[in-house]
């Protein structure tokens, strides 16, 4: 077998197991329902005539497919963002939240929880609190100018061990029978409370995330080359991977803002 007609099949698998994976979680929970159903409920808006059962049918759409959506796109902004890191800073090991973005936004949902508790306040605070701590570690990286990506990436460990002390903090500080156990399954991270508005919520930031990936998914492959190369071949360094991790930001700091800390996936 040679290598084009392996990954001719690899594209396949790719493409055919997370189908598969689709439909099965549909059928997997406490209410448990047949395929037949499932396929039934799916094609009613298409299909008027075919018989469904109302329970189903919210559970179906109300309950699983938002949750379900969540997880596809939970999952693909942590391992874009990752495999753009790995790509622009040179190592297999990077992931998603090296610059400090998932404990910023565990802070700020943490932040909402012990001020508020609303899910709408501790989704967007979890998001905008995202965004600071990657801009403050750029901004710190920026004051030594000679130290290029490892004082980068010093500075995403510093801004992420400081937002973890603070959400230390709070968890002392917060009520031990009421918030504080909020506060911790929410930094566990989780897909349950996912519905059709948090996803809304999100829609934005991820298209454009992942428009500046997809734009400047070849500059990727020349900033591995080096910067000398880069610089060689006509592009700015500096620039091309300040865009790339904006777009990560944005696409990580969505995905924890609806599910919290999830831990590997980037």
């Amino acid at each position: 077998m040679d290598n084009e007609t392996k990954e001719i099949i690899s594209i396949i698998l790719l493409i055919f197991f997370p189908i598969v994976l689709f439909f099965a979680s549909f059928l997997i929970g406490r209410y448990p329902i047949s395929p037949v159903d499932v396929v039934n409920t799916i094609l009613c808006p298409i299909f008027p005539q075919l018989e469904v059962n109302s329970t189903i049918t919210t559970i179906v759409y109300e309950i699983r497919l938002p949750r379900i959506l969540g997880a596809i796109v939970v999952g693909a902004c942590l391992a874009i963002s990752g495999a753009a890191f790995q790509s622009i800073f040179k190592n297999p090991l990077v992931s998603s939240d090296l610059l400090g973005v998932s404990n910023g936004a565990g802070f700020g949902a943490a932040l909402a929880i012990l001020l508020s508790g609303a899910n709408i306040v501790t989704q967007i605070f979890a998001f905008v609190f995202g965004l600071i701590s990657v801009a403050t570690t750029y901004l710190i990286s920026r004051t030594y100018k000679a130290g290029g990506i490892l004082v980068l990436v010093l500075s995403g460990v510093a801004i992420s061990a400081f937002f973890n002390s603070l959400i230390s903090a709070i968890k002392f500080i917060a009520d031990p029978d009421d918030k504080l156990p909020e506060i911790v399954y929410w930094l566990m991270g989780s897909l349950a409370s996912i519905n059709a508005d948090k996803l809304l919520m999100i829609l934005i930031p991820v298209i454009i995330g992942l428009v500046i990936l997809l734009l400047l998914r070849w500059h990727m492959n020349l900033l591995a080359m080096g910067d000398e190369e880069a610089q060689s071949l006509g592009l700015n360094p500096s620039r091309i991977r300040l865009l790339i991790i904006a777009g990560c930001t944005l696409l990580t700091s969505a995905a924890v803002s609806i599910s919290g800390i999830v831990g590997w996936v980037g």
